[in-house]
C-alpha cells in the first residue's frame, strides 16, 4: 500500500517540474536571440564607423593635398609679385624681360602691347586675408571638417546603427530591379570575385556566360552580378546614385565607366 501511495505522487512532481524546465528553455533561447541581435548591432555599428573613418580620411587628404598646392603656388606669387615691381620701375610702353628665360620676339612685342597682370592680379584666391588669416575657401574647408568630426564624436551608437541600416536599405537599382522575386529554382553560380584590379570586360564576358545557364531574368542578373563585386568594387556600387540602374546593360555601362581606363 506505501508504494501505490507514493507513485502517485511521483508522477504528479514531474508533471510539475516539465513545465518549469519548458519555460527555463525558452527564457535562455530568448536570451541567446537577445544576444544575437546585440552582436549584428554593434557589427552594423562598427561598420558605421568604419566608413565615417574613411570619409575623415579623405577629407584629411583632400585637405593637405590643397594646403601642399598652397605651398608651391607662394613661390610662384613672389616671383610674379618681383616682376611686376620691375614693369613698374621700366619705362613707359617698354616691358621688362625676366632673368633666365628665353623669349622670341613675338612674345616681347605682346608683352609690349599689353599691360603685364599676375596670377595674384587675375585672382585673390590664394593670397591670405588681412591680419595673417587664412583665406576663406581655408576657413571653409577647416570649419567643414570639424563639423564632420564633430557630428561622428556626437553620435551615439544606436544612431550609427540606425545610419548604417538605412545605408543597406538604399540601393542603386530601379524599384523593378529590387522587388523582383527570384526564381525558386535558381541557384546562384559561383563567380571570382571583383575588386577593381582585373580586366572588367573578361569578367562581364565570364559572368554573362555562367548565367545564360542559369537564367536570363534581367533583374536576377543584376543582383547576381552585384554580388561578385568586393572590396573597392563593392564600395563604389554601394556609393552610386540611387535607383541609377534601371537595368544590366545601365550596369555593365556605368561599371565599365569607371573600371575600364584603370
Amino acid at each position: 500500500m506505501t508504494t501505490r501511495s507514493t507513485r502517485p505522487n511521483t508522477e504528479g512532481s514531474s508533471r510539475e517540474e516539465r513545465p518549469d524546465l519548458g519555460q527555463k528553455l525558452d527564457q535562455v533561447l530568448a536570451a541567446l536571440a537577445e544576444t544575437n541581435r546585440k552582436e549584428e548591432r554593434a557589427h552594423e555599428a562598427v561598420l558605421g564607423l568604419r566608413d565615417e573613418v574613411a570619409e575623415v580620411r579623405r577629407d584629411n587628404a583632400r585637405l593637405e593635398g590643397l594646403l601642399a598646392s598652397e605651398d608651391r603656388t607662394q613661390p610662384r606669387e613672389d616671383f610674379d609679385e618681383e616682376i611686376q615691381q620691375e614693369f613698374r620701375s621700366q619705362p613707359q610702353g617698354e616691358a621688362p624681360a625676366p632673368s633666365g628665360t628665353r623669349m622670341q620676339g613675338k612674345r616681347q612685342s605682346q608683352s609690349q602691347s599689353r599691360p603685364f597682370q599676375t596670377r595674384g592680379a587675375v585672382s585673390g584666391r590664394h593670397h591670405e586675408s588681412p591680419g595673417g588669416m587664412p583665406p576663406d575657401w581655408k576657413r571653409e574647408m577647416m570649419a567643414e571638417l570639424g563639423k564632420r568630426l564633430g557630428n561622428h564624436h556626437s553620435q551615439t551608437p544606436d544612431d550609427l546603427a540606425e545610419q548604417t541600416v538605412r545605408g543597406i536599405n538604399r540601393t542603386a537599382f530601379a524599384d523593378w530591379i529590387q522587388m523582383e522575386p527570384r526564381p525558386r529554382d535558381f541557384t546562384t553560380p559561383t563567380f571570382r570575385p571583383f575588386e577593381g584590379k582585373t580586366d572588367p570586360l573578361d569578367h562581364i564576358y565570364h559572368f554573362q556566360q555562367k548565367m545564360a545557364l542559369e537564367s536570363r531574368d534581367e533583374a536576377v542578373t543584376c543582383k547576381v552580378f552585384s554580388t561578385t563585386l568586393a572590396g573597392p568594387a563593392l564600395l563604389w556600387f554601394r556609393q552610386l546614385p540611387e535607383k541609377s540602374i534601371n537595368g544590366f546593360e545601365d550596369f555593365c555601362r556605368v561599371f565599365l565607366r569607371q573600371y575600364a581606363g584603370a
